[in-house]
């Protein structure tokens, strides 16, 4: 027995109209036909789901009436794939492959040959065919920038800003460009007229074996107060990094996060994780909401950035900011209502789109550009446009900076800017991790990879007659284009003091080529790519008591300008071989 909704769909087409003739013709008399045809052997058969008529990735009702309206009144005079229509996989279309579509779907009936659970080719040879099947094409794998993409957002913070009623405009998220120029000189005065500005926010990822490093930075045009005996600046930059831990799933695990609080910066984890307080304390707890997004406070006036909690709360007069994407579903950059007294609405919100900091034309490639920076590092900005009041308010000129030149002053050997471009020294610094921990890098564009090879002693320069002790001093600039840092005058390595590696090796063979790799505690290092040099080096013999005796001639210090490339250094008493690369990911 038929169901009720088959008969009548039958019944109904049936007395509409005749049925109109199928295009196909089936070959009759003497001619001979080939059982299993060929009709196109350059060509990869399409994927489809028998029964799908309209291909649209579901089978319907409107598959049987789509159908029969084909075949009763040439409406539609194709179809997208005339093999999903052919339930029975019989090469001919015919009312008994809508019945069966019918059955399928009210009396539970298996009349639909396959492909119908999932995606597949025909079976079989006829000449139907399928010129387009749209829901069994599989997406295109997203490309890298997409799955980073996807990756900030998916991190994204929802941020707290906090808002002062006599400059709620100036406390507002805005892109840099927002007047529609990069001259950082004209943003104290444009931010006066620029109404109420669209959220971005930049972003960068950096990639380990181990870890995803995450940096968001937050842009205000105006860093500013309105208390006597303060000082305020054009432009503002701060931000925050996160650490994600790669445990094999899309997004691993969020581990901590460093924020920027001017020259200070502030460490928290997500509860218990695989990274502990190390030679930073650690500054609270980091709250999630739901489930990977940090919440975080940023201060109204000066914007340094702190986890959310304690004192760093909405105290009635802020604004939210959400990620666009996990929360709207697409990316989108809207603007916030101007809070109380202006609008009545205590709490505005408002939902961000993320700016990769890498894109073409972007921040990272404006970094050597005039108009944008006063110098490598720190951005341009001056005193006009009532920057300061010239009394008891003072502005400070070309003060703020990118994720690249920020800076912990209190620190120690962590330099300017590695947040940005070495994010794993900082971490291996800044927490004790307890688990596989890489400090090399599978993308990072901020870097050049300097490795240290091969070094030969020529020459022995010791006056004790013993064979010399050599080590390295090797330095290279940090985000604000300064080589020493703190109390690290003697550069990234050195036979004691070394920022990154104290080394010396103790009388090693003359004339012997040493492998650095196996010599050193550590041979490969990441400077930012920034103006020349890339790196300055001198090798040195360690002696005790004396003074230590140069392994070059003539004794001074090398430096090299390129980027890339194998080089051999010929320092008559020494022989040194380095390689520079971009780091991968670089441009």
């Amino acid at each position: 027995m038929r169901p009720i909704a088959v008969t009548l769909v039958l019944v109904v087409f049936t007395l509409l109209s005749p049925p109109v003739a199928y295009a196909v013709k089936i070959p009759v008399g003497d001619i001979a036909i080939d059982p299993n045809p060929v009709l196109d052997p350059g060509r990869e058969p399409l994927q489809f789901r028998r029964g799908d008529v309209r291909a649209d990735g579901n089978i319907a009702l409107s598959d049987a009436i789509t159908l029969l309206r084909h075949l009763f009144f040439g409406d539609p005079a194709t179809l997208p794939c005339a093999d999903a229509a052919d339930t029975d996989d019989d090469g001919i279309l015919t009312i008994g492959d809508a019945v069966a579509i019918l059955s399928h779907l009210y009396s539970g009936s298996k009349q639909i040959r396959g492909p119908v659970v999932a995606c597949g080719a025909d079976p079989t040879n006829d000449f139907l065919g399928c010129d387009s099947f749209p829901a069994c094409i599989a997406d295109p794998a997203p490309s890298d920038a997409e799955k980073r993409l996807d990756m900030a957002y998916h991190y994204a913070p929802v941020h707290h800003q906090d808002a002062s009623d006599s400059g709620y405009r100036y406390d507002m998220l805005a892109r840099i460009d927002f007047n529609g120029n990069w001259d950082m000189a004209s943003k104290w005065e444009a931010a006066a007229t620029m109404g109420v500005p669209a959220a971005h926010v930049y972003y960068s990822v950096v990639s380990t074996a181990t870890h995803w490093y995450l940096v968001y930075a937050f842009y205000h045009p105006r860093d500013w107060t309105n208390e006597s005996f303060d000082q305020e600046h054009e432009n503002d930059m701060e931000g925050l990094l996160l650490v994600v831990f790669r445990d094999g799933s899309r997004y691993g695990k969020l581990e901590a996060a460093v924020t920027v609080a001017h020259l200070d910066f502030y460490s928290y984890t997500p509860g218990p994780t695989h990274l502990s307080a190390g030679a930073e304390d650690l500054d609270g707890n980091l709250g999630l909401i739901d489930g990977s997004h940090p919440l975080t406070y940023q201060e109204a006036k000066g914007h340094g950035v702190y986890a959310y909690g304690g004192s760093h709360t909405e105290d009635g007069d802020g604004i939210w900011y959400y990620p666009s994407l996990p929360y709207l579903g697409h990316e989108e950059a809207t603007r916030p209502a101007l809070p109380t007294p202006q609008s009545g609405d205590t709490n505005p919100k408002a939902h961000y789109k993320l700016l990769d900091i890498f894109e073409a034309g972007g921040l990272w490639d404006r970094r050597e550009n005039a108009e944008t920076f006063h110098s490598f590092g720190s951005f341009r900005g001056d005193d006009g446009g009532e920057c300061g009041d010239g009394v008891t308010v003072t502005c400070s000129e070309n003060s703020p900076h990118p994720p690249w030149g920020w800076d912990d002053v209190n620190d120690g050997p962590v330099f300017a800017g590695e947040l940005a471009f070495d994010p794993a020294h900082l971490v291996g610094r800044y927490f004790h991790v307890t688990t596989a921990f890489a400090r090399d890098y599978e993308r990072n564009p901020y870097a050049v990879e300097i490795v240290l090879e091969e070094l030969t002693v020529l020459s022995n320069q010791d006056p004790s007659g013993d064979r010399s002790d050599p080590y390295f001093n090797l330095y290279f600039g940090d985000g604000v284009g300064e080589e020493t840092h703190g109390g690290y005058g003697d550069g990234i390595v050195d036979g004691d003091s070394g920022a990154q590696v104290s080394w010396v090796l103790w009388d090693p063979p003359m004339s012997t080529r040493i492998n650095l790799a196996t010599a050193m505690p550590r041979n490969r290092f990441y400077t930012i790519k920034s103006t020349v040099p890339t790196f300055r080096i001198r090798v040195m013999d360690w002696d005790n008591g004396s003074g230590d005796e140069w392994l070059m001639s003539p004794a001074q210090p090398y430096a090299e300008e390129r980027t890339s490339g194998s080089f051999t250094y010929e320092f008559g008493r020494s022989r040194l071989k380095v390689r520079l690369t971009d780091a991968p990911g670089g441009r």
